[in-house]
């Protein structure tokens, strides 16, 4: 029995490792540099924040109005591209699509670091 646990184990380890190392986006692919990588990865963040107002102004520029939380629930958030890092900016390309997976549009984000942390400064929607 132990050995198909360790089987069972090991072959869900290995789909988990193929599945981190997809070209398709995401911060598992190659996001260009760090920065790149840690814009992407609130870009992908904003999937488990969106419903929840407080964490979703937490992600904003100082200063900025976030789009009412609202807007943003209906909708699943990935990145297209590289995003493109200059200094203490960067913009990405954004898809925006409904959570059946049917495409609502592609739109640019773009981003100011506060600290050492990346923080949305526009997220327009489609």
């Amino acid at each position: 029995m132990l050995g198909v646990r360790a089987s069972c184990c090991a072959t869900a380890l290995a789909l988990f490792v193929v599945g981190c190392g997809s070209s398709g986006g995401g911060t598992g692919a190659d996001m260009g540099s760090e920065e790149g990588r840690r814009v992407a990865l609130l870009i992908e963040d904003m999937n488990d924040a969106k419903g929840n107002q407080k964490r979703t102004v937490e992600m904003f520029v100082k200063g900025t109005k976030p789009p009412d939380p609202k807007k943003l629930v209906p909708y699943d958030y990935a990145v297209l591209g590289k995003p493109t890092v200059a200094g203490e900016t960067a913009t990405c390309k954004v898809r925006i699509d409904k959570p059946t997976g049917e495409k609502v549009g592609e739109v640019e984000w773009t981003f100011e670091k506060e600290g050492d942390k990346w923080k949305i400064k526009t997220a327009p929607l489609p």
